[in-house]
């Protein structure tokens, strides 16, 4: 089997990133069902309930800031032996997990480089994470009026509703300043989500597929810049600890 169609053929998200990312943690779940996940932003849950249904082994850390959507994965998650708490991804110190997740949280993230730092101090260092941030809702409207005030709250403490696109360049910075390196740079949600959500249910797992396989095929012909936000949506980037070598 293929490893993107392990997560598509169990419950794909309609978010062609997640699903890539998934689908790879399943393949490393297959060859070591006890591996340990952090997932930093965990929502309600709903990203990882399949894969903790077919891998049961798995030990999953989940955190999330917000109180309303830890209680939500607490319900989501019931019957499966996950440790879920409400804090930030910056207090979190396990260091010793074999996956990070970090979905849609980085460009909500005011303290970047502590962001990011928290991910290489919570990886083994032969661990993988995989990190996608969205691009594509950035409107001049949105630079031009909004990202100010949210930026002049966040500098005060109040960075729950901070919102900020993320360059190519400041991500690359904040990732070797922190003792990673980019393994692989994709990116994806080429306006899937809107056609995701016409197409019946039973169609969905077909259309997440062949979605999946385009932008993998238009992956390796076009290359990621910053000018191509608004077409690409999603930014997917794969990383390891510079020492996992060692």
């Amino acid at each position: 089997m293929e490893r993107h169609e392990r997560i598509l053929a169990l419950d794909p998200t309609g978010n062609s990133a997640k699903d890539y990312c998934l689908s790879r943690v399943a393949g490393l779940a297959a060859a070591a069902p006890d591996l340990t996940i952090v997932d930093l932003g965990c929502g309600d849950g709903r990203n990882v309930e399949p894969l903790l249904q077919a891998y049961p082994s798995i030990r999953y850390v989940g955190i999330d800031p917000s109180l309303r959507a830890i209680e939500a994965a607490r319900r989501r998650l019931a019957s499966h032996p996950v440790e879920l708490s409400i804090g930030r991804a910056y207090d979190v110190e396990l260091a010793r997990a074999d996956v990070v997740l970090s979905f849609s949280v980085l460009e909500h993230v005011y303290e970047r480089a502590r962001y990011v730092r928290s991910i290489a101090r919570n990886l083994k260092p032969h661990g993988i994470s995989f990190v996608n941030y969205d691009l594509g809702h950035f409107s001049v409207r949105f630079e031009r009026v909004k990202a100010p005030l949210r930026r002049g709250l966040a500098r005060f403490g109040s960075d729950s509703r901070f919102q900020a696109p993320v360059a190519a360049d400041e991500f690359t910075s904040l990732a070797e300043a922190a003792g990673l390196q980019v393994e692989e740079d994709l990116f994806f949600n080429t306006h899937v989500k809107e056609l995701y959500r016409l197409v019946a249910p039973d169609d969905r797992i077909e259309l997440a597929r062949r979605w999946l396989e385009l932008e993998l095929w238009l992956n390796e012909r076009i290359a990621y810049r910053d000018e191509l936000a608004p077409l690409l949506r999603t930014r997917n980037v794969v990383l390891k600890r510079t020492d996992s070598a060692a």
